[in-house]
């Protein structure tokens, strides 16, 4: 066995009243419940709810979303439930009698977000992540090691978006821009198979036409 232990601390901060900065180190997430089980046979991602109140709060800005905040179907730059994911990696097979330990998710090392709205009329989201390295234990005939799974990896996404109001015709519209970016400090040849970098970006456009009833 073996005991360990970590401080963290969370920030919550008004920079202005329409703006707020919320910031977290070594976050603890035991509090949140735990996902359902699922069975997954296909070669695709199963895609959880997000639960944490770090990314809950304020993270309906990253989203596609019309002036009537009905959702609109369209590419997912941001899934926030990859940060601090299990790790993607695998100790190398050392044959049998070998026992090995792995980490169930990566340590969230700290996170920043900045959301609210402009004096300009623009809403705004920012959010940073950095997750560590981890690593796996291995017995393999009593000889113990620690074989790399993960990598450092830092995570951004930017989104602005503007709505700008009803035209003469009762119609609205909204305006956005976003943007994310991955970037992995890979420093183990087997963890090859992960890209060092990503990077995705977008502009959606959304028109709402007015509605109008007549009643005789």
């Amino acid at each position: 066995s073996r005991s360990t232990g970590r401080v963290g601390l969370d920030l919550k901060y008004g920079l202005t009243s329409n703006l707020t900065l919320n910031a977290t180190v070594n976050p603890d997430f035991g509090q949140v419940d735990a996902d359902p089980a699922t069975v997954n046979l296909t070669a695709y991602e199963t895609f959880f709810e997000e639960r944490r109140p770090f990314f809950v709060e304020g993270g309906g800005i990253f989203s596609l979303v019309s002036p009537g905040n009905i959702p609109v179907s369209g590419p997912q730059l941001l899934y926030s439930r990859r940060i601090g994911r299990a790790p993607q990696g695998s100790p190398v097979y050392r044959g049998s009698g070998s026992f090995t330990d792995m980490p169930q998710s990566t340590t969230i090392l700290g996170a920043t977000k900045l959301s609210g709205r402009l004096a300009g009329g623009w809403s705004l989201g920012l959010l940073e992540a950095v997750t560590g390295r981890e690593f796996a234990a291995v017995d393999s005939a009593g000889v113990r090691f620690r074989d790399e799974v993960e990598p450092m990896t830092n995570f951004a996404a930017l989104r602005a978006m503007r709505d700008f109001g009803k035209t003469e015709d009762g119609s609205s519209n909204t305006l956005g821009f976003m943007g994310s970016a991955v970037h992995r400090r890979i420093g183990s040849p087997r963890l090859d198979f992960l890209r060092t970098g990503a990077y995705a970006g977008g502009v959606d456009f959304v028109h709402r036409f007015s509605r109008t009833r007549y009643i005789a």
